[in-house]
């Protein structure tokens, strides 16, 4: 069997040699059968051809003059290695499932593409297509769905559908993996496909939100045994962002969130002046902190901090001398509206 007759490979062969092969074998038959690779030079199948040893003399001067060039002899050689170390390498994945051994084992690449919410994930996809195309690599497309997935607003979802709706139009293999964590489901993914790459985009969160939740991308290059991570930055300067007014206010809070944090501050005022006979003005700007850890958590981050300095404006005017007005003439007053701030 001749690689130009593989079925799949016909276009391609077509696209070069400028010839449909008309006689074509499924890939089927190939993909189950054992294969044995017979290679020559370009070389030394002209001069088969030129001794008659293909073809008849005449059939062998127009192949020679059309079909079997040099340039089109080079790359069938080429196809046909490659399709027959896929061969070998689909079976040795074969193997290791079915012996569930560790680690890639790779006799070619495969490329595992992580799809995420943040805006730049077409990029990704349309940067390992190209990966794949180079390396003749099959390549994977995965979506991880964490608890925080639940919390998307309805552009991010779509964001994730549209890069993956574009990864399988490109030719990917593409999959959502439910997990606890990001980087948990990455690591089941490339253990289960065998990746020898891995395109993953960095966000461009804030130093501060991977100071308390973690860098994925860090964390994937510490355990990156015997993979390679192309790490591609998630959104291009030039990119134009959608911003609405629903936008800019979620980031501070919709009325809900300054409505509870005025009905926390008003309880614990109340409870503060109730009882302050009994626990005394050293230990009141402790139950200010109360309501700051509440907002801080419900809310996120800028809730907190209004609700930090107002905690600190009410403790301010109505604890401290002299009371009810917002003058501060204790420097340890300062000091307690910062902590306030700081622990939100």
């Amino acid at each position: 069997l001749n690689i130009q007759h593989v079925e799949s490979l016909n276009d391609v062969v077509a696209s070069f040699t400028r010839v449909h092969v008309r006689e074509t074998v499924p890939d089927s038959v190939f993909e189950h059968a054992e294969i044995k690779v017979v290679d020559l030079t370009p070389d030394e199948l002209i001069e088969r051809l030129k001794d008659g040893k293909v073809y008849v003399p005449e059939e062998a001067a127009r192949a020679l003059g059309h079909f079997f060039s040099k340039p089109n002899l080079s790359a069938l050689r080429e196809m046909a290695l490659r399709r027959a170390a896929l061969s070998v390498d689909r079976q040795m994945l074969h193997e290791l499932d079915a012996t569930a051994l560790p680690g890639t084992f790779a006799a070619g690449d495969r490329i595992l593409v992580a799809i995420s919410e943040q805006p730049g994930s077409d990029t990704l996809v349309r940067t390992a297509k190209r990966l794949a195309d180079a390396l003749h690599a099959p390549w994977l497309a995965v979506h991880i769905e964490t608890p925080r997935s639940e919390t998307f607003d309805e552009s991010a979802k779509r964001r994730v559908a549209g890069s993956l709706a574009l990864a399988a139009t490109l030719g990917a293999t593409i999959a959502t993996v439910p997990a606890e964590s990001v980087v948990a489901g990455l690591r089941s993914q490339i253990e289960g496909s065998r990746a020898t790459q891995l395109v993953i985009g960095r966000s461009r969160r804030s130093w501060w939100f991977e100071l308390r939740h973690g860098s994925v991308v860090e964390t994937v290059l510490r355990h990156a045994e015997g993979l390679a991570v192309h790490v591609i930055p998630s959104q291009s300067p030039c990119e134009v962002k959608e911003i609405t007014a629903d936008r800019l206010f979620k980031g501070w809070g919709g009325p809900q969130a300054y409505g509870v944090t005025a009905l926390l501050i008003a309880a614990t005022t109340l409870i503060a002046h109730l009882g302050q006979p009994w626990i005394g003005p050293g230990a009141i700007d402790l139950l200010y902190l109360l309501p700051v850890i509440l907002s801080a958590s419900l809310y996120g981050l800028r809730p907190g901090l209004v609700t930090g300095v107002a905690a600190g404006l009410a403790f301010n005017f109505f604890f401290l001398d002299p009371i009810y007005t917002f003058t501060i003439t204790q420097p340890q007053s300062v000091l307690t509206m910062l902590v306030l701030i700081g622990v939100a």
